[in-house]
């Protein structure tokens, strides 16, 4: 990961530990933010790239990883780009191939997850996260953005030759 990435996540992890001392963290929650009633989290490339590695690390399963992340694709419809004026794709929600549908629900830990994903955060203690917004960061991004399981499906097939 680049320095400045490094910069950011670690910034951002020490926003969300002072946020979860005053009450404001994710705990109970039933994670909206993770499904397509909100989210539209698109990451680059590179941040594509990390995530794999991270879970290389681990030893996951990347067929099931790359039919997880297919399944969304395909659901959403992810693969169709809408473009509301040239150079301009219509954000799309869809609900995270990493979500598991539980208390917590990100099977990514914050060290490992995008910045944008880092960077959304309740606003209000009642853990119902109808009220959470993203934290403002520097974002170093370089290159296109896309959504999470096109970037992961991408790079697992590219990089590591996954079909």
């Amino acid at each position: 990961m680049c320095p400045q990435k490094q910069i950011a996540r670690d910034e951002l992890l020490l926003k969300m530990r002072d946020l979860e001392n005053t009450g404001l963290d994710c705990r109970d929650c039933q994670a909206p933010c993770c499904t397509f009633h909100y989210n539209s989290m698109r990451i680059t490339e590179a941040e594509g790239q990390d995530l794999v590695k991270y879970l290389i690390s681990i030893n996951a399963d990347l067929k099931e990883i790359k039919n997880k992340c297919r399944a969304v694709i395909d659901e959403y419809r992810l693969d169709k780009d809408f473009f509301m004026k040239p150079d301009a794709r219509l954000r799309r929600h869809y609900t995270c191939p990493f979500f598991n549908n539980r208390e917590l629900g990100c099977t990514i830990p914050a060290e490992h997850k995008p910045l944008g994903c880092l960077a959304f955060n309740p606003t209000d203690a009642d853990k119902k996260g109808q009220t959470c917004k993203s934290l403002s960061y520097t974002d170093n991004s370089e290159g296109p953005k896309l959504e999470i399981p096109r970037v992961v499906l991408a790079v697992l097939e590219k990089v590591l030759g996954i079909l």
